[in-house]
């Protein structure tokens, strides 16, 4: 039997590909909670972070704390930029994120940026959002976040210092993982 040149290219191709797969789901897992946004992105984040403080948010719960309030606890805590529309795979870890804020008890705050306030309220209502959900209702964040990326987790030490900088985890695993590391750092 005769095996032509071109099929033996291909299927050399798409072991090559299995193979850088394998090696990058490898190296993710090695580098699980490293920052996972480019440089310049971290540093609008870091930006971003300083002047939260002088953001106006408004909560989409009125009995909820203030932002600020919450925001300068003495905790660890976990500031989540997402909106809505972001894809259905990674809004599954909104189970996560209500597992952390239930079960860890550290500050769990969403941040959406620029939607009517009454659509946030229906949607973290339907997805049963169980931590407090702001609106930067002066849209002030739109230009300074890729929300492409998002959602973007940003967990934060006592001190506000940043501990890791995420996006979507798409992986069971990767974020059970994240949630036994959330909890070591409460714990010690």
């Amino acid at each position: 039997m005769k095996i032509k040149k071109s099929s033996i290219f291909i299927v050399s191709i798409v072991v090559g590909n299995l193979i850088l797969l394998y090696l990058n789901i490898i190296k993710t897992e090695k580098n699980l909670f490293e920052n996972t946004l480019e440089i310049n992105k971290k540093e609008n984040l870091i930006k971003v972070l300083k002047d939260l403080n002088k953001i106006k948010f408004r909560s989409i719960d009125e009995e909820s704390e203030s932002f600020k309030t919450l925001f300068n606890q003495q905790d660890f805590k976990l500031i989540i930029f997402f909106t809505p529309n972001d894809c259905p795979a990674c809004l599954k870890e909104i189970k996560l994120w209500n597992k952390i804020y239930n079960e860890i008890s550290i500050p769990v705050i969403g941040i959406v940026p620029y939607y009517n306030i009454h659509q946030v309220k229906l949607f973290s209502f339907n997805e049963r959002i169980q931590f407090p959900v702001f609106v930067d209702i002066e849209e002030k964040l739109l230009h300074k976040i890729d929300f492409a990326e998002s959602p973007i987790k940003i967990l934060l030490n006592k001190k506000n210092d940043i501990i890791s900088i995420t996006t979507a985890f798409l992986s069971l695993k990767i974020e059970k993982e994240f949630f036994s590391f959330v909890k070591n750092l409460k714990a010690n």
